[in-house]
């Protein structure tokens, strides 16, 4: 028993002293209000929609990402919009948002501009689109 307790004294010790890896920083999240999007998309439903307005929020110094909210303002109504965005290896950024049922993935957006692919809820392309940053 003295055994089993000395080993365990051990391990919590030696676990004690082994030092972290350097953290990463982390800073207090920022949000980008009313950003504003010229918007045109060929999937059912979302045809007679023209304008994406979001809010983006996060620590995009240190993480390079952020959680998009909004809408998705139509001819007959707005459709609620969340998301994310994210800077790609190349500098682009990468916006993947759930509107209306569909995902609509925005890849590659360069200059705050990009093509979008509208995808329903079992992963088939249903469309395209395009934003650009007003």
């Amino acid at each position: 028993m003295r055994t089993l307790l000395a080993s365990i004294a051990a391990a919590a010790a030696l676990a004690g002293s082994v030092l972290p890896a350097a953290a990463i920083g982390v800073s207090t999240p920022t949000t980008y209000t009313n950003l504003v999007w010229s918007a045109s998309f060929t999937a059912s439903g979302l045809t007679n929609c023209n304008q994406l307005v979001f809010d983006a929020t996060g620590d995009y110094q240190n993480s390079g990402s952020l959680v998009v909210y909004g809408a998705l303002n139509c001819a007959t109504g707005a459709y609620g919009m969340t998301g994310s965005l994210y800077t790609a290896v190349d500098d682009s950024l990468s916006i993947t948002m759930l509107i209306a049922g569909y995902t609509v993935a925005c890849p590659r957006v360069v200059n705050f501009s990009g093509s979008c692919t509208v995808f329903d809820a079992n992963g088939v392309s249903r469309g395209s689109g395009q934003i650009t940053l007003q």
